[in-house]
């Protein structure tokens, strides 16, 4: 607190009180200044800096104040006063966790509080409301935090909490030729995380269900996140063979036999060889690695 008074012939003596509930807080013009004054003969005006004319000073800024008071008999005084700031906290997110898997509740994000006076209170606009520094649990979204210092004054920060873009895998499957072991799945798989596109043919194993069997995949990405695919192969059916008419050499030596053979199943047109032939040798389809796209 300072005072000045100065005056003549009898002034009056200008004082100013000043206590912690009047100083500016949080940068808000809520500071004020009281002034008492004695001696001189009242009645008493007020010629404030700020161009106030009242005895004391409410809603303020900070600043420095000074007044001069004048008593019934033209004697002056002054006095002077400084309003200081108690600021105000700021907020900042200082740590965050991004959701691992699309869907999942495994976010977090952490405020940090500055300046202003503590003890410090919280909130977060989450569904729980949660009232710590840090609010776990968070699904995938944008979230506000509040801090409230002890003398009421408020700060807020906010969090982006986001997550990878959902897994997925398509199968598409081939169907197997005659009966063989021939069948395959060709597997998609999408996802944001570690940005994965693999493309490849699943050759199924001689001996395995090959007709019209569904096929299964998990697929699990590096941060744990599955999601799963099925195809089913069936089966084309081969032709069946068989002799439909025939006519015997009439005369021993002759040419003059004759066979006709009906094919029935298959996929047509079905050329018939008159010959023995040796079949090609069956080629599995190609297995492709995936690719990775950066």
């Amino acid at each position: 607190m300072h005072r000045n008074s100065t005056g003549n012939h009898h002034p009056a003596n200008g004082t100013i009180r000043r206590s912690s509930s009047q100083v500016l807080t949080c940068g808000n013009a809520n500071g004020s200044v009281d002034l008492s004054v004695s001696g001189g003969t009242p009645a008493y005006t007020y010629a404030w800096s700020n161009g106030a004319t009242t005895q004391d000073l409410v809603n303020v800024v900070a600043g420095v104040y000074s007044v001069t008071i004048t008593d019934a008999n033209g004697c002056t005084a002054t006095a002077s006063a400084t309003v200081n700031n108690i600021g105000g906290p700021a907020a900042s997110i200082s740590a965050q966790t991004n959701v691992a898997s699309n869907g999942a509740f495994t976010g977090s994000a952490t405020v940090l509080a500055t300046g202003g006076t503590s003890p410090f209170t919280y909130l977060w606009n989450d569904p729980s409301a949660q009232t710590l520094a840090t609010a776990t649990g968070l699904a995938a979204g944008t979230y506000t935090v509040t801090i409230t210092d002890a003398n009421g004054c408020t700060a807020t920060a906010q969090a982006i909490i986001t997550q990878p873009t959902a897994l997925s895998g398509g199968a598409v499957a081939t169907s197997s030729t005659c009966g063989n072991a021939n069948g395959s799945v060709d597997l998609s798989v999408s996802g944001e995380h570690l940005h994965i596109l693999m493309h490849g043919a699943m050759v199924l194993p001689p001996g395995s269900c090959q007709c019209g069997c569904t096929y299964s995949v998990t697929i699990t990405d590096a941060n744990g996140c599955t999601a799963t695919s099925s195809a089913t192969v069936n089966n084309i059916g081969g032709p069946a063979a068989s002799i439909s008419a025939q006519t015997n050499v009439a005369c021993n030596g002759a040419f003059t036999g004759s066979a006709t053979v009906l094919a029935t199943g298959g996929t047509s047109p079905s050329p018939i060889c008159g010959m023995i032939h040796q079949p090609r040798p069956w080629q599995q389809p190609p297995v492709l690695q995936p690719e990775l796209i950066p």
